[in-house]
């Protein structure tokens, strides 16, 4: 089973994100997340190993997420990628406790 192999439990986010990858922009939809991976449905994949930076748009300045592509399907039910969090900021830390307790709404200007 897939979540046997996670060390870390995702939270559901169902988030509008945005894909850089260097310079070239797609909107994207992120779906779950923890400290260590996320799961992005985007429409378009990329291949195994790939690295480009998730930015999640929150009240004041967005947060920047560096990633790498674990695995990615483009058919069937999956139309998206599993990435590894190549560095965890604490603003993420803060969104990913926020995003648990449902109180995004309240994020604060860091």
């Amino acid at each position: 089973m897939l979540n046997e192999r996670r060390s870390q439990r995702r939270i559901g986010a169902d988030q509008n994100v945005v894909i850089d990858f260097g310079g070239v922009i797609r909107s994207a939809v992120l779906n779950n997340c923890s400290e260590s991976g996320m799961y992005i449905e985007s429409g378009i994949s990329f291949s195994s190993g790939i690295a480009f930076n998730v930015i999640i748009p929150i009240e004041g300045p967005p947060i920047e997420v560096p990633v790498s592509v674990i695995w990615s399907a483009s058919a069937g039910i999956y139309e998206g990628m599993g990435v590894r969090v190549q560095e965890v900021s604490a603003n993420y830390l803060q969104y990913l406790i926020r995003l648990e307790l449902g109180s995004l709404s309240a994020w604060p200007n860091l």
